[in-house]
């Protein structure tokens, strides 16, 4: 594989100012040799700066009117075509230079970027399937040797598949995280391991950086300083160079922990943890290390550990309402994710009393923040039905973030759209169309801007938007609408698909079903049963993969193609699926005895199905058993009333009917004033209108 050179483009930008602030200024551009060479035309807008645009020699003046040393500066756009920020985290943590420090913005060529992400994605995704088929080799050999009992080696599978999806759906911010490494500023001996990643031998690349120990040395250095600190006094030169042996390996190990997330597999993560937890505990009194582990154990869906190490950021990070405020939110959504609302709403409260305090004081600084917490409770509310609440908080988040988006589209777009597409699945919850029409396709508008920018990064967010309008529509019987939107979802689904099938199988089945299912209501079961085989294709192979987790997705894909044919008046086609969802009646219920329900389901539509059929007396089996599953299922009365009037029983149906009248007394007026069994009782005289 050809190696590849990344080519930056480095902008580094001091701040002059006339009234309270100046700092130098360059603009350089490294070349693939790493060259530095002046950059011009490169368009840069600071809050309290106006804008302005680097010049010929690469110099660029900002002067601020209100700044001062220490203040941060908030960077509203950095532009020039083909190019995009590098250094982004960078950028978001400048404060005015006391001593004249020069800011840097690094560029890079977007053409350029896009390529490298696509070959490290590639290179990640197979070392992540390779070591997730090799985790479940082993697995299936020790239940194979006896040295598993079934329960724990599912138990086992099915935690190895939870790995292996949330490692999918964190990969893309993996592989950004490392994509910005700047090779300019590593070692030769990185640079090696570096090209190792960069030419798809990640593996070797992760032996390499082990065999480098930088952990190890990291943990040595610690113990220094702590050595060196007891003797401050005397050795505080040395002490210093501690310090920056520390914050030069603590990059290195960065730089080791990109490179493990980009590997993959659960012996990589565990290594991630280890490194993240030694630095948090090295030096507790470290927010910043404490909050670092804190996020990964996060998204890794460590909540105890994650709740811990928040804990012990809450606790000392002084009175700061900032950080008070951001540790609080996310132990809100910790107790949220938990399922512990009242926790949950305890602290998006106090995060949210907090930032209105620093919200009050200055609104433009802290307007991201305060409507972060807004959306996050209210996404709580939604959760809990709550959906006044749930409305009251979106529509503040959604006030604040159109306020950050009219000042900062391209940075703010992303934010406003979730919150536009959360309250859209709020009021098609309430049942409110309309109003759920509206923000849906204010989403879908936003979500198209950052697609035509990026359409590998938001590909997914546009197929979900485009998802959401179609059972939309297809809930307001607007049919063609739906179908255009649910064949666009489908047209961007099967791209993600064909790119990382496991990481995007679930989401193509769930669109394709949507698909049938409108089919089927058109009656058009050529499409519909086309539809529904990849359906039960994809669903099976999820199920092959996960039994446990995908049971239930398989057996309802299987009645969805049942009732399809059932309405295509093919009946031995349908009994044939519905028999194929019972194949998992035992595991079902063994796994939770509240899906009786759904078996509850595939044996009523098993009966309806024979008394199509005109075999009742498989029907009334069938039908008995839905309701020893389901008791006060009206439905089910119905279905033995028709089923024992085929047989002659008209005295057995009218009891049904009374049953009917007993548990759903309004059963008539939710069927038009009409059923079928109804109308035959009342034809032959038993009951009256």
């Amino acid at each position: 594989m050809k190696k590849a050179i990344l080519t930056l483009i480095v902008l580094a930008i001091s701040l002059t100012a006339m009234a309270q602030a100046t700092q130098p200024c360059i603009v350089k551009q490294y070349n693939q040799k790493q060259q530095k060479t002046p950059l011009s035309g490169v368009q840069v807008e600071v809050r309290d700066a106006g804008s302005t645009t680097s010049a010929n020699d690469g110099a660029v003046t900002l002067q601020f009117a209100t700044l001062k040393p220490g203040d941060h500066v908030t960077v509203r756009r950095i532009m020039k075509a083909g190019f995009e920020i590098f250094n982004k985290a960078a950028v978001d943590q400048w404060n005015i230079s006391r001593n004249q420090h020069r800011f840097e913005i690094v560029l890079v060529q977007s053409a350029y970027f896009a390529q490298l992400k696509s070959n490290l994605t590639q290179s990640s995704t197979d070392n992540y399937k390779k070591k997730y088929e090799q985790a479940k080799a082993e697995l299936a050999q020790l239940q194979k040797a006896g040295k598993l009992k079934e329960e724990e080696f599912r138990q086992q599978l099915n935690d190895l598949e939870d790995q292996y999806d949330n490692a999918l759906r964190n990969l893309d911010n993996y592989i950004d995280q490392f994509a910005r490494i700047d090779l300019s500023e590593v070692s030769a001996e990185e640079q090696r391991i570096l090209d190792m990643v960069q030419d798809g031998q990640i593996d070797e690349a992760v032996k390499a950086y082990e065999e480098l120990d930088i952990s190890g040395k990291l943990r040595q250095a610690w113990e220094n300083k702590k050595a060196l600190s007891e003797a401050k006094a005397r050795i505080e030169d040395e002490e210093a160079a501690q310090d920056q042996i520390i914050e030069d390996l603590t990059e290195k190990q960065k730089r080791e922990i990109a490179t493990l997330k980009l590997a993959g597999g659960k012996e990589n993560y565990d290594k991630i943890a280890m490194m993240l937890k030694d630095n948090a505990l090295h030096d507790t009194t470290n927010v910043k290390f404490l909050d670092e582990y804190a996020k990964f154990a996060y998204d890794q869906n460590d909540f105890k550990e994650a709740e811990r190490f928040w804990l012990m950021c809450l606790n000392g990070c002084g009175d700061d309402p900032g950080k008070l405020s951001a540790f609080q939110n996310n132990l809100g959504n910790i107790y949220s994710k938990s399922n512990d609302f009242a926790k949950a709403e305890e602290y998006y409260l106090k995060a949210l009393e907090n930032r209105t305090l620093l919200f009050n004081q200055d609104p433009d600084a802290n307007r991201a923040e305060i409507a972060m917490i807004y959306n996050d409770l209210g996404n709580m509310y939604f959760v809990l039905r709550d959906y006044a609440q749930a409305e009251s908080v979106y529509l503040k988040a959604l006030e604040n973030r159109t306020l950050l988006f009219e000042q900062a589209p391209e940075k703010y777009r992303v934010d406003l759209s979730a919150t536009q597409r959360n309250i859209g699945n709020l009021y098609n919850r309430m049942g409110n169309y309309s109003k759920a029409e509206d923000f849906y396709l204010k989403a879908l508008e936003n979500n198209m801007v950052l697609f035509s920018q990026d359409p590998d990064k938001y590909r997914n967010v546009l197929a979900m938007s485009q998802n959401n309008l179609g059972s939309l529509y297809y809930t307001m019987h607007e049919d063609e609408k739906a179908e255009n939107y649910f064949l666009l979802a489908l047209e961007n689904k099967t791209q993600l698909f064909n790119k990382n099938p496991d990481a995007y199988r679930a989401t193509l089945a769930s669109t394709q079903n949507n698909l049938g299912n409108l089919y089927c209501r058109q009656k058009d079961f050529k499409k519909a049963e086309e539809i529904f085989l990849k359906v039960v294709e994809n669903r099976g192979i999820m199920f092959a993969q996960n039994p446990d987790a995908h049971r239930l997705e398989l057996v309802l894909a299987y009645i969805n193609f049942g009732r399809m044919y059932s309405i295509a008046q093919d009946f031995n086609k349908a009994e044939a699926c519905y028999l194929k969802a019972l194949e998992n009646e035992e595991a079902l219920l063994k796994q939770n005895p509240k899906f009786g329900s759904y078996v509850a389901s595939v044996y009523s539509n098993l009966a309806y199905t024979c008394l199509n059929n005109q075999d009742c007396s498989k029907a009334i089996g069938f039908i008995e058993k839905a309701i020893a599953y389901v008791s006060n299922n009206p439905d089910f009365y119905e279905i033995k009333g028709e089923i024992l009037l085929g047989q002659g029983d008209e005295q057995g149906a009218l009891e049904m009917w009374k049953k009917i009248k007993e548990i759903a007394p309004n059963y008539l007026s939710k069927h038009n004033g009409e059923t079928e069994l109804h109308r035959q009782l009342k034809e032959k005289g038993m009951i009256d209108d």
